[in-house]
């Protein structure tokens, strides 16, 4: 539209027209803050702290049952190695154990043998004279 016919239009409105028109172009006055809009905006920023603290908190929380939980694992971790050894070490000892039994059977064995020649030879000699 116009520069001219712009401003034939305007003339042509009507009152109303116009001052509906003039609301439109004019921006809306600034109001004041009342004490409840500063009591809205100090709960809100209160709100949004608390919630904030809520979160922080909870995710500490988080952290700290994975800490123990991580801690846990590791003492259960050693408890089952120390067993381990532990049965590693029984076992090497009762190995032992049974060596040295069968080292004292296997002595036994070689005192009969030789005591058995001995007699053997002693027989032998015997024999001879």
């Amino acid at each position: 539209m116009t520069k001219a016919e712009e401003m034939r239009r305007q003339s042509l409105e009507t009152f109303k027209e116009t001052q509906k028109r003039k609301e439109r172009e004019t921006p809306p006055k600034k109001r004041r803050a009342s004490g409840s809009d500063t009591m809205n905006y100090l709960k809100e920023i209160s709100e949004a702290e608390s919630k904030r603290r809520a979160e922080e908190l909870e995710l500490r929380r988080k952290e700290m049952e994975k800490q123990s939980e991580l801690q846990k694992e590791e003492l259960t971790m050693r408890k089952q190695e120390l067993d381990d050894k532990r049965n590693q070490n029984e076992a090497i000892h009762q190995q032992m154990m049974l060596q040295q039994q069968q080292l004292q059977v296997l002595t036994q064995q070689q005192q009969q043998q030789s005591t058995a020649m001995m007699a053997l030879l002693e027989k032998a000699l015997a024999f001879k004279k």
